[in-house]
């Protein structure tokens, strides 16, 4: 029991800022990060006595003499509700996830009980980044943003995001309109500190900014990796090898999981466990659940995730125009061509519902025939709303008249009801 505790503590996002003495900023920031994505995926919802008190505040508060009973609106509900998931983040964070040194700090910066009572979670983090920014030498923090070099194991992309992070620890500032500092600084670094030398080439003969640097770059390297490393449009999950998670920090997050994995026509995979980080592609970030299995394997990014992350995009498919029913099973691939420019050619012609206009058709049958009174098929109770709206449309589109209910018809056909698969009758 102690050591299903200790596990679950080591997989919870934790800060103190003693053990982070020379960088409290950057890693105050990386901490962030990590408990926003863990309180969004731990916490969606307030528990519903919680929210049923906040909405009891907001109708006292709005309770008038015209109004006694007010009702929240879709847009009031959904501000009682974030005020109080915001409100809730600063408690659960001071609580739950950062030490008592960390909470002396928060006494230190604000020293007001009752704003600390209802302060919501960005005027927290405004605060407390404010406090902790004088604890950062900018000299520092340019020096190791000068020193960053990409890893023998590092894909381009993350050696990019990894440079874009620590440049917002550093003061890049310009007064022109037209410049930018802090993305002048970090292309520079880019070149300076990958390690491959096509890319860097390229970069300093063709002068690239750095939107172009980091899609240029990617697609050479996928081009010279051979396309290691797969965003899977048919993958459900995303995997990646226990190796590749040391990498990225994930070990010490990850919680135990029962989840089998199933690859085509394959054995059942077990998993190590499971951990959630920020992808980042360009500009987006998204929130990615990765199962971790044992051994090595390059990391797969499901479909979902990579259509999220703008590294794929479906084409819509075409509609084709085929407003008819065919029946001909043996029909060839050519034949179905040839209706196909047909129908595309006289769309005038396959459009609503088809019969033959202006012409009375007579039903002709023996008048010696005795007729046979047959009792009308019962309806069920179920399914007579929809019996008469399908009669309403027949009747709307000309496909059957309205009988006068006082006279006698000379014939009439019990209808049977067959509900399609549809719902439609």
């Amino acid at each position: 029991m102690a050591d299903h505790n200790e596990s679950q503590l080591n997989s919870t996002p934790y800060f103190d800022p003693e053990k982070h003495p020379k960088d409290t900023l950057k890693a105050f920031t990386q901490f962030v990060i990590c408990f926003e994505l863990r309180y969004d995926a731990q916490y969606p919802d307030p528990p519903k006595v919680s929210l049923d008190a906040a909405l009891e505040r907001w109708k006292i508060q709005n309770t008038t003499a015209e109004d006694r009973d007010p009702k929240p609106n879709i847009l009031q509900y959904d501000t009682v509700r974030n005020a109080w998931r915001s409100r809730d983040r600063v408690a659960k964070l001071l609580g739950m996830f950062t030490s008592n040194r960390f909470y002396a700090d928060w006494l230190i910066t604000e020293p007001d009980e009752q704003i600390r009572k209802d302060i919501d979670w960005d005027d927290f983090l405004t605060k407390m980044r404010r406090f902790y920014k004088g604890s950062d030498n900018e000299t520092v923090q340019n020096f190791h943003f000068r020193d960053i070099s990409q890893e023998p194991d590092e894909t381009f992309p993350g050696f990019c995001n990894k440079v874009k992070r620590e440049a917002k620890h550093c003061a890049f500032k310009c007064d022109s309109p037209t410049f930018t500092a802090e993305s002048t600084a970090i292309r520079d670094q880019i070149i300076i500190g990958t390690s491959n030398n096509n890319i860097r080439e390229e970069a300093l003969l063709r002068d690239w900014n750095l939107t172009y640097l980091c899609q240029k770059g990617m697609a050479m390297e996928s081009a010279a990796r051979g396309g290691i490393e797969i965003a899977d449009t048919g993958a459900c999950v995303s995997v990646c090898g226990t190796s590749q998670a040391k990498r990225w920090n994930l070990l010490d997050k990850l919680v135990s999981s029962k989840v089998r994995i199933k690859p085509y026509m394959s054995n059942p995979i077990s998993v190590h466990g499971t951990a959630i980080c920020s992808v980042t592609f360009g500009s987006i970030s998204v929130p990615v659940e990765w199962q971790v299995i044992s051994g090595f394997c390059e990391p797969i990014l499901s479909g979902d995730k990579a259509l999220q992350l703008g590294i794929i995009n479906f084409s819509p498919k075409a509609e084709i125009f085929f407003p008819i029913h065919s029946i001909d099973k043996t029909t060839d691939d050519v034949s179905k061509i040839s209706l196909q420019k047909i129908l595309t050619h006289y769309p005038e012609n396959f459009t609503g519902l088809g019969k033959l206009r202006h012409h009375q058709v007579k039903l002709h049958f023996d008048v010696n025939v005795k007729p046979v009174n047959v009792p009308p098929r019962p309806v069920a109770y179920h399914l007579k709303e929809c019996v008469h709206c399908a009669i309403d449309e027949m009747i709307k589109q000309d496909v059957i008249e309205e009988h006068p209910s006082n006279q006698p018809a000379p014939w009439i056909s019990c209808a049977v009801i067959t509900p399609k698969p549809s719902g439609e009758i």
